[in-house]
């Protein structure tokens, strides 16, 4: 065997080697990527789901938010804030009325130095589905998050939905719901004047 040869193994050995440790011990950026898709997974919304599954789902995500997680739009004065409230409007929420898919887009993390804070940046797909026979509606959300770590687990403290030049997402559920109350308030207590 030549020299060439005995280097040339030495160096694919070494790689092999790398590239177990890669797997079997993934970094942060990967366990935070790996925490992210599968909180996407978890907000896709079965069509016709049980409310017993919602608040399954919902209680599966709260358990890697922070207890005191912030769920924001920029600009917005309104938050959600705290597990508990989350997985309560998760859980109790709007039932959907087919199937919704969440994917993430152009996902990018940032670990802090210390390796105890992240910061990450995607973009959510959010399609919607209506009817089997229909084509899908799909809406981007940009967002940013914030991620901690705690006795070695990633938990997500921060969401903020970003405002593009074209608005905040038109189908922020909470948003929408409080804009159709307020309508529905205004027009109710029409009363006719007569003179």
């Amino acid at each position: 065997m030549t020299r060439a040869a005995k280097g040339a193994g030495a160096v694919l050995a070494a790689a092999a080697v790398a590239g177990l440790v890669w797997w079997l011990f993934p970094g942060d950026e990967r366990r935070i990527r790996a925490l992210l898709h599968e909180l996407a997974g978890e907000l896709t919304v079965a069509r016709d789901e049980e409310s017993l599954t919602r608040a399954a789902r919902a209680a599966r995500i709260g358990q890697r938010l922070s207890p005191d997680v912030r769920i924001e739009e920029a600009g917005a004065v309104r938050a959600l804030t705290g597990r508990d409230d989350v997985v309560g409007v998760l859980a109790t929420g709007f039932a959907a009325a087919g199937l919704v898919t969440v994917d993430l887009l152009e996902l990018e993390v940032d670990v802090a130095v210390d390796g105890l804070r992240a910061t990450a940046r995607a973009v959510a797909r959010v399609s919607r589905q209506g009817r089997p026979d229909t084509s899908p509606e799909a809406e981007d959300w940009p967002l940013e998050l914030e991620l901690e770590q705690v006795d070695g687990t990633w938990f997500v403290a921060r969401v903020v939905a970003i405002e593009t030049a074209a608005g905040p997402p038109a189908s922020n559920q909470l948003d929408r719901a409080n804009r159709e109350v307020t309508h529905v308030r205004r027009q109710a207590p029409r009363h006719e004047v007569r003179g």
